[in-house]
């Protein structure tokens, strides 16, 4: 075992995982190009693994050589959790038929992303079948828990959604499905339907921006009215139209039901005050109605109808509301008890909306997340906001992004941010902060106190042009301020004691130099995260003998793996459900143990994570390796051991066979008669079984087969 084990540990090694007890792996995150030869190098190194159990391959370029080769193995580990392959466009339906047979065989992986990977129909088959047989294997031994799919930005229509309707009626185990960005219209959300209706495990669906017409979305409501397993719905970016008014009365009688997204969904003012109307008792603990042409009438509809709830979450970004209709969502903030992110942007409420919505915030005290981004509020508008919120101590995500604000409403805002403790997240990005000393030194003091700022957004601002991404960093604040400048944010970057007066000891702490962020940028840790625990501050001698080491480390050009902590974004598997652009902890202990963002879709891109230049890797040139066949070839692997076609190109090349007169579909006497032929190898067969094969799948509904529904057959023709 030990022998297996070094070979697995030397395939990986290249990718500066030397270290047993690394538990994640991501070579984009550490700006290491990765080769379809890589990837096969890496399928090696996890048959012998076994402490990964996140590896995230996302903008890797894979195609279906290299997912055979981590299907291959998937059949033998037995840790990995999380596997991330979004926005690899060419593993496509073949690649991902091998990687769903190889999760039919594996016991432990739990989530797994395909979102952006080209898969169609039959794809969604493939999956479709893993999940029924996993269903069926868990009957009488351990097998796979797949908890999470992800298959957003793919091209799943009717036939696929069909499919994975079939699998969820049946599984006992998936709790989100993901499925935006694809092409379901009317057709694919009624064939989902009937899965949702029997799902036994689903919490979390996302369907949004599917081009689902008012019919569609009917079905997926009713869908819902039936399920009580499902407590968070994406409907958003959908014609839905009228059909909402049926959403409000599934709220009130389902309990189930607590977060629901139908941002950018057709609603307008009367729509929406007959929604409002309807939702008489909801349980809602979020609530998405951003991008609605809601007007002052329709906020004054929905405001009225949620308040006194136990709602946490409402978005109303975009929606038309001015100065006028303020005064709906201020009465909103007085009587919701427990709401804690408000989402405002993109409405003119101006100076004048913003008096009375000061008034409101500064009497609440459980709002910790607040996006007031272009509302056209001034200079003005930022010193009433801040004074509302000066005793807000419980403020952690503050959005001012494009509302006005120059160099006076900048230092009025920093001054009162740099006296608060939680800040995490500040935007002031696309204003007209001059770079001025004034400015500066006030941006840099936001940092004085706040532990968990990270960094300041202040790109498309004058004085973020000399900023990489315009973000303005902890390190990049101590050198802009000098060693006299201010000496308490120096104390915090080089982990020195602090001399701020703080009322609760146990957040007075300190963070060293290992804790600083890098000067290209970082990702903000959610507001849900466990505190870190601060650094131990060494001696001089100590401290020397640290950077002596790092300095030879960086001359043997050797690097300690980038492994994201437990409870940052960058972890696949942090504890909460976020919605919209803002999360909070109301989702962690509500919606909990579910996989909404992966590393990508949080933005975490190679661009923010350069840290490793060339020269500072094992990979400032290219590997040498000598000329192979791969052992992964397309040839062999075009039909099943029955001659069956499997691969896209293969059923491709046979319809386009049986399309005589190439009009792009086969007739239901043709296909019968093929249909015969594949089933029973040239034997004949009742005109009844065709019948109850094609009900099965659903085709047929128009007379026709065309090549997607056609795919799906013969995909489940040579399972069999």
């Amino acid at each position: 075992m030990a022998d297996h084990d070094d070979n697995g540990a030397a395939y990986l090694t290249k990718f500066g995982l030397t270290d047993d007890a690394v538990m994640a792996l991501n070579p984009c995150l550490q700006g290491i190009s990765v080769t379809n030869d890589d990837v096969i190098d890496i399928g090696k190194g996890l048959v012998n693994n076994w402490s990964l159990t996140s590896v995230d391959l996302g903008r890797c370029k894979i195609n279906e050589v290299g997912a055979f080769a981590l299907a291959e193995a998937l059949y033998v580990n037995h840790t990995l959790k999380y596997l991330g392959l979004a926005n690899n466009p060419q593993i496509g339906d073949t690649g991902c038929k091998a990687l769903a047979d190889a999760l039919s065989a594996n016991q432990t992986l739990e989530v797994i992303d395909l979102s952006y990977c080209g898969i169609g129909d039959y794809g969604a088959l493939a999956l479709a079948q893993c999940m029924e047989e996993q269903e069926c294997v868990s009957a009488t031994k351990k097998c796979g828990e797949v908890r999470a799919i992800q298959l957003e930005g793919n091209r799943i229509s009717k036939p696929g959604a069909a499919a994975l309707a079939a699998a969820l009626a049946q599984s006992t185990k998936l709790r989100s499905l993901n499925v935006a960005g694809n092409r379901l219209r009317e057709a694919g959300a009624l064939a989902l339907s009937h899965g949702i209706v029997d799902t036994q495990s689903l919490t979390h669906l996302n369907v949004s921006n599917n081009d689902i017409n008012p019919v569609g979305c009917t079905a997926l409501i009713e869908a819902l009215d039936m399920n009580n397993t499902i407590s968070a719905v994406s409907l958003g970016r959908n014609r839905i139209g009228p059909a909402v008014v049926s959403l409000a009365k599934v709220c009130n009688t389902n309990s189930c039901l607590k977060d629901v997204n139908i941002e950018s969904s057709c609603i307008s003012p009367d729509v929406a005050q007959e929604f409002a109307a309807q939702l008489t008792s909801p349980s809602l603990l979020s609530i998405n109605l951003g991008e609605n042409k809601l007007g002052n009438d329709g906020v004054r509809a929905i405001c009225k109808a949620l308040k006194g709830k136990c709602l946490r979450y409402i978005d109303l970004s975009h929606v038309g509301l001015t100065h006028e209709g303020v005064e709906h969502v201020c009465e909103l903030i007085n009587i919701a008890p427990k709401l804690q992110t408000l989402q405002l942007d993109g409405n003119n409420i101006g100076p004048e909306g913003i008096k009375p919505l000061a008034a409101a915030l500064s009497q609440s005290t459980t709002i910790d997340s607040f996006n007031l981004g272009e509302t056209c509020i001034g200079d003005a508008g930022v010193a009433v906001l801040t004074k509302a919120v000066a005793n807000n101590h419980m403020l952690r995500v503050l959005d001012l992004s494009d509302v006005g604000m120059g160099n006076e409403g900048c230092i009025v805002l920093c001054d009162m941010l740099a006296k608060m403790r939680r800040v995490a997240e500040l935007d002031l990005s696309n204003n007209n902060v001059v770079a001025t000393a004034a400015a500066l030194r006030a941006l840099c003091s936001v940092f004085t106190n706040n532990a968990d700022l990270l960094q300041i957004n202040l790109a498309g601002n004058p004085i973020g042009d000399g900023y990489d991404g315009g973000l303005l960093t902890l390190p990049l604040a101590v050198e802009a301020c000098g060693p006299n400048g201010l000496p308490q944010v120096e104390a915090v970057a080089m982990g020195r004691a602090m001399e701020a007066v703080s009322p609760d000891p146990e957040r007075d702490t300190v963070r060293g130099s290992a804790h600083r962020p890098n000067a290209n940028g970082l990702i903000f840790r959610p507001a849900w995260a466990p505190a870190i625990p601060p650094p131990k501050v060494y001696g001089d001698e100590q401290q020397k003998s640290i950077e002596d080491e790092d300095e030879e480390l960086a001359e043997d050009h050797r690097k300690v793996p980038l492994v994201p902590e437990a409870g940052s974004l960058l972890h696949p598997y942090y504890p909460g459900y976020g919605r919209g652009r803002m999360a909070n902890e109301s989702h962690a202990t509500t919606l909990d143990n579910t996989i909404d963002l992966t590393m990508y879709q949080s933005g975490c891109g190679r661009e923010q994570f350069d840290y490793l230049k060339p020269n500072d890797t094992l990979f400032n040139k290219p590997i040498d390796r000598p000329n192979r066949v791969s052992p992964y070839s397309l040839q062999s692997l075009e039909t099943n051991i029955g001659g069956l076609p499997i691969t896209e190109e293969a059923l491709r090349r046979k319809f386009n066979e049986l399309d005589v007169d190439g009009n792009g579909y086969l007739d239901r006497e043709e296909f019968g008669a093929i249909y015969s032929s594949f089933q029973n190898f040239g034997m004949m067969c009742t005109q009844q079984e065709v019948e109850t094969m094609m009900m099965k799948h659903r085709v047929m509904d128009d007379g026709r087969v065309h090549f997607e529904e056609f795919a799906v057959i013969m995909l489940a023709l040579a399972r069999r």
